[in-house]
């Protein structure tokens, strides 16, 4: 599933839930539309970005420090 399309499909439906959760343990339920919102725009940038430069080694890895703007330890 190295297609960048099928990778993002796959995440949309399969981590965007993961995603959505830590983010909304950051931010508080309240915020929970804002989260929404930026888990997909996180995916929408990665089919863009995936589209052009290949798919990473880690791409979950690289969809959590999208959407949350952590790095790894």
């Amino acid at each position: 599933m190295s297609e960048p399309r099928a990778l993002v499909e796959h995440f949309f439906r399969h981590e965007f839930g993961r995603l959505v959760a830590v983010l909304t343990r950051s931010l508080g339920v309240r915020r929970l539309d804002l989260v929404e919102d930026v888990v997909q725009a996180a995916l929408v940038q990665a089919l863009e970005t995936w589209s052009r430069r290949g798919v990473p080694l880690d791409p979950a890895d690289c969809e959590r420090v999208a959407a949350t703007g952590t790095r790894p330890r």
